[in-house]
């Protein structure tokens, strides 16, 4: 693990091809290429390239880029608004 990242909100974004996560960095640093650790359940994560992340003070927008909008629904249905995710270099 490299970093920590408390999920605060999931959103949808550009016809619902990106994943927009909101939240804190809780320690280390995030950048784009890390990938973000999306658990599915108690024995299996997803892991998601971050595309573009951005910071204002100390709220981060985090962007996934999938490959669709079925795919998009998909990682945004994992819903991980309140945990922390790990986040690690690719």
């Amino acid at each position: 693990m490299i970093a920590t990242f408390k999920v605060e909100r999931v959103e949808l974004e550009g016809a619902a091809s990106s994943v927009v996560m909101y939240g804190k960095v809780q320690n280390g640093e995030i950048v784009r290429g890390m990938v973000l650790e999306i658990p599915f359940n108690n024995s299996f994560s997803m892991g998601c390239e971050i595309d573009e992340i951005s910071h204002q003070e100390s709220d981060v927008r985090i962007v996934i880029k999938t490959e669709d909008a079925d795919e998009a629904d998909f990682v945004a249905s994992f819903n991980p608004v309140g945990e922390t995710l790990n986040v690690v270099r690719q």
